[in-house]
């Protein structure tokens, strides 16, 4: 199988993927997999690990979207917690390392045990955890679970 034989249906895939993951509304905010966002606070970025949302007063702010966990290094904790963001319930993995908090994953809570539809990782700064998670939280209170589109590898024969 060559690229050129799949070169139209990963183009099609991409533009599908990008007009679904980003798209402008009617009052100026923008939305990106399921979540409004204001363009003046957040921008999408995009490098090696993928699609990330950024918080433009601090890059190191971003969210990006997972389908799961991970192992973690012997010595980091998880702390997990349930909580109702705008009509949204989230399962709240808090990660952190001996010195602090690193990320915080929300798992959109579909009402089925059986479905994930993943959910989003917040990658925290060193400092300004609290307003980066403020913030963070407000965007997740937006989602729309319709606009969640998580990529799916599924091989052709």
């Amino acid at each position: 199988m060559t690229i050129k034989r799949w070169a139209p249906a990963l183009l099609s895939l991409a533009l599908i993927l990008l007009v679904a993951c980003t798209a402008t509304t009617g009052d100026g905010t923008r939305t990106w997999s399921g979540l409004e966002y204001d363009p003046a606070e957040w921008q999408v970025v995009t490098n090696e690990s993928g699609e990330l949302l950024t918080n433009l007063p601090d890059a190191a702010c971003s969210l990006r979207l997972i389908k799961g966990g991970s192992d973690l290094p012997p010595d980091w904790s998880v702390e997990t917690s349930n909580v109702t963001l705008g009509p949204n319930g989230f399962e709240v993995f808090e990660v952190a390392s001996p010195d602090r908090v690193e990320y915080v994953n929300y798992f959109y809570q579909a009402g089925d045990p059986t479905v994930n539809l993943g959910g989003f990782q917040l990658s925290l700064p060193t400092s300004g955890a609290q307003t980066c998670s403020a913030s963070a939280e407000g965007l997740l209170a937006t989602l729309d679970p319709q606009g969640l589109i998580l990529p799916t590898a599924t091989a052709a024969g």
